[in-house]
């Protein structure tokens, strides 16, 4: 706080014209880390409300615009009384009765009215029957989806006793045509069939031993070779599924007869999918079969599969859109404090910094690892929030298997036994999406996704099944590259539950698949879903040289952006300093390796290798935009790295090039860029200085609800205990 500073109220005075109530709460209790109960009681009263009383000028103002632009009137005004309160809530307390409506006004000490005077109606046997009310909501949720989960056995049921019934029909019209009995009932037609079947089987045993076998006896190399021919040609999911068997086994792996003939019609059902990766029916049926869903999943359905926000899928987007929703350095260090956060014990400090995660592929994933987190630490209540925040993250996406694609991705976080409740829930949300799916292609990939997020946590069985349920359908009719995609999750969880050989045979195949698809662009995003199942089963040369393939090499080059950020920020750096130096783009080349500094330890000497690299990649870049854009985030990630002398060195050098530069579009966003990172890198008055300098209203607009953002963010960062960061 400045020196003679002068103190300020922070006052509310309702909600804005036309601006919905329960909206505004929300919109207040997400901004201050507050209950939606007590953000509803600031908009109930009609006169002038005190919400934080002798604050700084700063904080009153910040305050003033979150309120604003949550939807509320307030305004600010020098304090008359000192520091006071600082309270968020006001003396008094409003209760509305849920029977009458009727407003309940009691004071904040007091305790608050158990009944309505005007209904007596009883506050709490209300709450209860309202609880019970939601508990049998969800019981009958939960039927519903058992219920759909039987109707789609019983038709399955249905379909193979069709299939069945069908068979014996060809097969009792054949034996009529080839004048054989339909039965062998009686004793004497059962012993001549033994009869001539013993005489059929000396005779096909000496023809098998002189084509087969040498003269000591030993399998001929011919033989050999067929029969491995024959083994590589079998189709790869039931080969799996017969070594690994089906849900409900024994313990020690042997199969009853009904379990047997389910695995063996498994293994009829899946055969030759090698064969089929990546070839279509004809074009007609191909068409008809597609909805829009499929044409839009197949170009973002793997983004960020393996990764975090670096979308290997996306074009490279503007600097300040991308400083905005894609800086995976800062995201993973609110990440790194709220988990700090939950160590320390304090689930609600980490559910606050979780809240603030920029928007992107990586705040989902990054959600369900602090959830998880908590979970471990036996914080309840904030892992359980946490996984709610997980779930409403998703609500917006519009149709299934984005949805899934999201969930899936976050499931690989609850890899922990005490974890295993909340991986429950949202596989069973993930399977009801699944089920919601219209297209055979879409519901194929949405189960071969679900049969990956099982293997990974465990659950083999489970993945089993729903590597079976994603096998019946990839025999309708798909494009060659749904196809391969497809595959490549098949592919992983096979080699996630132990079937190594086989995952590898059908991304082998997918390849030679490749030239099968007619546009380049497909065939590109083909590639990249191969190169990420190699990623995903953990070979990462066959991963880098499938990528290489793609025409584009910045497709090449983004995918190997996302690898590298997956690998690094989980600790596994091994190979990927000759991958950044590989890349030829000089702005990915410098990514790469901020973000290898970055996730090096403190000061080491990797950390320092990696930001020379970075500094030297910035003379390359030919635009000024992107250099100064790149300049200003690898200042502030060295700051964060404690090199701040560096750091400001190259913030201070930016800001003499700007003060330079020709007024206009370029250099308002240049000047927005550097206050986001200047304020990132733990200076906001700094930042609301260069934001000054910004003349263009929408870029001053962006960036003041940016700031406004981050001081936030760093204002619950400072109750992280200062060990644990």
């Amino acid at each position: 706080m400045d020196t003679m500073e002068t103190l300020y109220d922070v006052m509310l005075y309702g909600i804005q014209e036309g601006k919905d109530r329960i909206e505004v709460a929300r919109a207040i209790a997400k901004s201050f880390s507050m209950e939606l109960e007590k953000a509803d009681q600031l908009l109930e009263r009609e006169e002038a409300t005190l919400v934080k009383k002798g604050v700084s000028s700063d904080l009153a103002h910040r305050m003033t615009e979150a309120l604003t632009r949550a939807g509320a009137k307030a305004n600010c005004k020098p304090s008359i009384g000192g520091t006071g309160d600082l309270s968020l809530v006001p003396k008094t307390s409003i209760l509305v009765c849920p029977g009458c409506k009727e407003r309940l006004e009691y004071h904040i000490d007091q305790e608050a009215p158990r009944l309505c005077p005007r209904c007596g109606l009883v506050f709490a046997k209300y709450k209860e029957a309202h609880k019970r009310k939601q508990e049998v909501e969800a019981v009958r949720t939960r039927l519903k989806l058992m219920e759909a989960g039987r109707d789609e056995d019983a038709k399955r049921k249905q379909e193979q006793e069709e299939e069945e019934r069908n068979r014996k029909r060809l097969e009792d019209q054949l034996r009529k045509e080839m004048g054989i009995p339909a039965g062998l009932n009686k004793r004497w037609k059962f012993v001549s069939s033994a009869a001539a079947t013993l005489i059929l089987g000396l005779g096909a045993g000496g023809a098998a031993t002189f084509f087969f076998l040498d003269h000591q006896g030993r399998l001929k190399s011919s033989a050999s070779l067929a029969l491995q021919q024959t083994s590589d040609g079998l189709g790869a999911i039931e080969g799996a599924l017969n070594a690994e068997g089906i849900p409900g086994g024994s313990i020690d792996g042997t199969l009853s007869p009904a379990q047997q003939a389910s695995t063996e019609d498994l293994i009829a059902l899946s055969q030759g999918i090698l064969e089929q990766a990546g070839v279509t029916a004809d074009l007609g049926a191909v068409i008809a079969a597609t909805t829009t869903d499929d044409i839009r999943s197949s170009s973002t359905s793997a983004a960020g599969g393996a990764f975090g926000q670096v979308n290997p899928r996306a074009r490279d987007p503007d600097p300040l859109h991308r400083l905005t929703t894609q800086d995976p350095e800062w995201s993973r260090l609110i990440e790194l404090n709220a988990l700090d956060a939950v160590t320390a014990g304090n689930g609600a400090l980490a559910v606050s910094l979780a809240r603030r995660l920029p928007p992107g592929p990586e705040r989902i994933t990054a959600l369900a690892r602090i959830g998880a987190a908590a979970r471990h630490h036996g914080q309840s209540d904030a892992a359980h929030t946490l996984t709610i925040l997980v779930t409403d993250e998703i609500a917006p996406l519009t149709s299934p298997l984005p949805k899934i694609d999201a969930l899936t991705r976050a499931l690989a976080a609850y890899g922990q036994p005490e974890a295993r409740a909340d991986a429950a829930a949202l596989i069973n949300q993930t399977k009801q999406l699944a089920l919601a799916t219209q297209s055979a292609p879409q519901r194929a990939e949405a189960w071969a996704r679900i049969a990956l997020a099982e293997a990974r946590l465990g659950m083999s069985n489970a993945a089993r099944e729903s590597l079976r349920q994603a096998t019946l359908r990839l025999g309708n009719p798909m494009s060659p590259s749904q196809h391969i995609r497809i595959d490549s999750y098949l592919a992983a969880a096979l080699f996630r539950l132990g079937s190594k050989d086989t995952a590898i045979g059908i991304l082998d195949k997918s390849t030679s698949g490749l030239e099968r698809i007619s546009t380049t662009a497909e065939q590109d995003r083909a590639r990249l879903d191969i190169a990420d199942a190699w990623l995903r089963i953990g070979n990462l040369d066959r991963a880098i040289a499938a990528s290489r393939g793609a025409s584009d090499p910045r497709e090449s080059e983004r995918f190997l952006l996302a690898l590298i950020q997956e690998q690094a920020f989980s600790g596994k750096f091994l190979g990927l300093a000759s991958i950044a130096d590989s890349i030829t783009t000089p702005e990915h080349r410098l990514r790469a390796h901020v973000l290898l500094g970055s996730a090096s330890e403190r000061q080491s000497s990797a950390a320092q290798t990696h930001f020379q690299q970075g500094l030297a990649s910035i003379k390359d870049i030919s635009t000024e935009s992107e250099r100064r854009a790149a300049q200003a985030e690898l200042a502030r990630v060295l700051v964060h790295a404690g090199y701040e002398k560096t750091g400001k060195q190259m913030f201070i050098q930016l800001e003499n090039e700007l003060q330079q530069a020709n007024a206009g579009p370029e250099r308002d966003r240049g000047w927005a860029i550097l206050a986001i990172n200047r304020a990132r890198a733990f200076e906001p008055s700094a930042a609301r200085e260069y934001l000054s300098r910004v003349t263009d209203p929408d870029v001053q607009r962006l960036a003041s609800r940016q700031l406004a953002d981050i001081a936030g963010t760093l204002d619950t960062m400072q109750a992280v205990p200062p060990s644990k960061t």
